[in-house]
């Protein structure tokens, strides 16, 4: 087979095809939404947004992990019966979290907590979190069945074409759009991802045959597994989120659409390698357990080449062009976004030379250390935040971001070094190229 068909068929280039047109259409809704509603709205949204992935923790963090590393050991292992169990935990687990939610966010805003300086806030991120959460455990479902590249299509495709027409819709019916509406047409296009990616997998999940698993999996083991895995999950995702919660405390809602716009340019930037860490994951999820070193080696290297390769590819451009396309396609309320958005993205690029650590990390039982490592890189960009920001301004902020990230790939690689002997970071790839290439001579 020659390498155009082998490139062809590779599920990270048509993961990357995916994530690409996702990038285009994310970057489009983008430019309408920043357009329609103005910086200080637009930060407003984000932060919303933010609150909203926050607040949507307990579905989100380790219950989507979970269901995709049960699922998928249970398929490696020819156990029909416990993926259904194990689709029957989480369905029951996001119902019973369900009302918790609800009463939560009843609670605070009759207590009069602000989000954005809006006192519904509070209600659209309650609103938007249980859609993230069932779109995340539907998306975890296609992973672990091993459709990996057909997962991302409701949340990748479907997401971004229901928001801008939900929003288009409301415009034309409303004659207005505040931050609260297009979180709220966020909301509804992701639950229409939802459906749709529900719609795929249903046939897949009829073909299993109805019989009782090989190894019973309690709901006391599942919840345990669940947990386990939340605090790495739950800390990621406070670690994602926490620039638009500092910069609503520390700045103004202007300095935040500003921050919210170099996050599109980042969307950018990381979806090569989210696409990649899609399929690297499903892989992944089979290759640590076993605890083979080669295949963990190999699917890391095979990673680390794809996801450092796209990032450097899509900087390029972003550092020649980025300023004046911000201006022509945002306008130019929004330049001071470029720089903000060089800082995220060099300073990710760099994190990729520690390859997909956390991944590994999570597959072998180690997320307990991972997660620390995380809470700690928060902390130090949370501290270093209010150290930078008096002297940096909102770019402070993102110099945190990447610092923080740095410091948590980092202690993850030692981490994964100490439990497998493996330096799965850019030098020890360039090492194990080298000695192949010698091998082969």
């Amino acid at each position: 087979m020659d390498f155009l068909t082998k490139l062809q068929r590779s599920s990270y280039v048509r993961s990357i095809g995916i994530r690409g047109l996702n990038g285009g259409l994310g970057f489009a809704v983008s430019v309408l939404l920043a357009r329609l509603l103005g910086p200080s709205d637009y930060g407003a949204y984000g932060v919303i947004l933010s609150t909203a992935a926050i607040i949507a923790i307990p579905f989100t963090a380790g219950l989507p992990r979970a269901m995709a590393r049960e699922v998928a050991a249970a398929r490696v292992n020819d156990d029909p019966g416990l993926i259904r169990l194990v689709i029957r935990r989480g369905r029951n687990t996001f119902l019973l979290l369900l009302p918790i939610l609800a009463f939560a966010a009843i609670v605070a805003w009759k207590f009069g907590l602000t989000i954005a300086g809006t006192s519904t806030g509070i209600l659209v991120a309650a609103l938007v979190a249980p859609m993230l959460a069932a779109d995340s455990n539907r998306m975890a479902i296609m992973q672990g069945m091993g459709q990996a590249v057909r997962s991302q299509i409701p949340d990748m495709i479907v997401r971004p074409v229901g928001t801008a027409i939900i929003v288009t819709v409301l415009l034309v019916s409303v004659h207005h759009v505040g931050p609260e509406v297009g979180a709220v047409a966020y909301a509804s296009a992701t639950l229409i991802g939802f459906l749709v990616g529900a719609w795929m997998i249903r046939p897949a999940i009829k073909a299993l045959p109805d019989q009782p698993p090989k190894t019973y999996m309690s709901r006391k083991m599942f919840l345990l597994a669940v947990f386990t895995l939340s605090i790495l999950g739950s800390s990621k995702i406070l670690s994602g989120n926490i620039d638009m919660i500092l910069l609503n405390s520390l700045f103004s809602l202007k300095d935040a659409g500003l921050y919210k716009v170099a996050l599109a340019g980042m969307a950018l930037v990381v979806m090569g390698n989210n696409a990649i860490a899609t399929v690297a994951n499903t892989r992944l999820a089979e290759a640590v357990p076993g605890g083979d070193k080669s295949k963990i080696a190999a699917e890391s290297d095979r990673t680390m080449f794809w996801a450092l390769g796209s990032s450097i590819l899509v900087m390029l451009p972003v550092i020649v062009v980025g300023r004046p396309v911000i201006s022509a396609v945002y306008g130019s309320e929004y330049l001071g976004s470029w720089s903000i958005l060089l800082i995220l993205g060099l300073g990710f690029s760099v994190s990729q030379v520690f390859g997909p650590v956390e991944s590994v990390a999570m597959f072998s039982g180690q997320q307990l250390r991972a997660a620390a490592a995380v809470l700690l890189s928060v902390a130090v960009s949370v501290g270093l935040a209010f150290l930078f920001a008096p002297i940096m301004g909102v770019h402070g902020v993102a110099l945190a971001s990447t610092m923080g990230l740095s410091l948590r790939q980092i202690l993850v690689a030692i981490f994964v070094w100490k439990k497998f002997d493996l330096d799965l970071t850019l030098i020890g790839t360039i090492s194990r190229a080298l000695q192949a290439r010698r091998q082969q001579t």
